[in-house]
């Protein structure tokens, strides 16, 4: 929701519950992720909306999304994403 990193467990919750209630800052979070470094992305399913979204605003990072195929292949895409890393 803040677009920020949390770093403990209320913090964690405390964004989630927020969430649910506002507007969440998905654009803003993607640029974080890539700010600290992220290497890949995995979107776990259903769906593949921030896939897309951290896919279209950062396009030199790889993008898993597991509801794209079946889970044994999405799996496979996954580590190799984690060995290049």
């Amino acid at each position: 929701m803040t677009a920020r990193s949390a770093a403990t467990a209320e913090t964690v919750v405390d964004d989630l519950a927020g969430g649910v209630e506002r507007m969440v800052r998905w654009h803003d979070a993607t640029d974080l992720l890539a700010e600290l470094g992220t290497t890949a992305v995995v979107q776990m399913a259903p769906g593949r909306a921030t896939a897309d979204l951290f896919r279209t605003a950062h396009p030199d990072v790889p993008v898993v999304s597991l509801g794209d195929s079946s889970f044994a292949d999405s799996l496979v895409r996954a580590q190799r994403l984690a060995s290049r890393a």
